[in-house]
């Protein structure tokens, strides 16, 4: 009985933590897409392809958002 308690416990910690983990991951989408969204009116050129595209930044946002800031 007690391993099976055990066992439950666990498991609603791993279902917090995963939860935790999926609202960082979405808060970050909501930016890189914000982002990518900036460098379509921005940057009219990029769908041509005769512009690239600003990586640098969205690559700053998923960093930060991947240590926690």
């Amino acid at each position: 009985m007690e391993i099976a308690l055990i066992g439950i416990g666990i498991d609603i910690l791993a279902l917090i933590v995963a939860a935790f983990a999926m609202e960082g991951v979405d808060a970050n989408a909501h930016k890189v897409v914000e982002e990518i969204r900036r460098h379509f009116m921005e940057i009219p050129r990029i769908l041509e392809g005769k512009a690239g595209s600003e990586y640098a930044k969205c690559v700053g946002i998923v960093t930060a958002g991947a240590l926690g800031r």
